[in-house]
């Protein structure tokens, strides 16, 4: 079991990244610029 969470601990940054570039492609409709420049702004960090 300790595998198990050790596994979904390593991957969650990953999962919540995916779900953030997700939601951009939905919403990038609404102000593209903005998101593309956060996207950016974020992968800089």
């Amino acid at each position: 079991m300790r595998h198990t969470f050790q596994f979904l601990f390593n991957f969650y940054p990953v999962f919540t990244q995916l779900l953030f570039v997700f939601w951009a492609f939905n919403f990038q409709l609404l102000d593209g610029e903005e998101l593309r420049s956060t996207l950016l702004n974020k992968t800089r960090d």
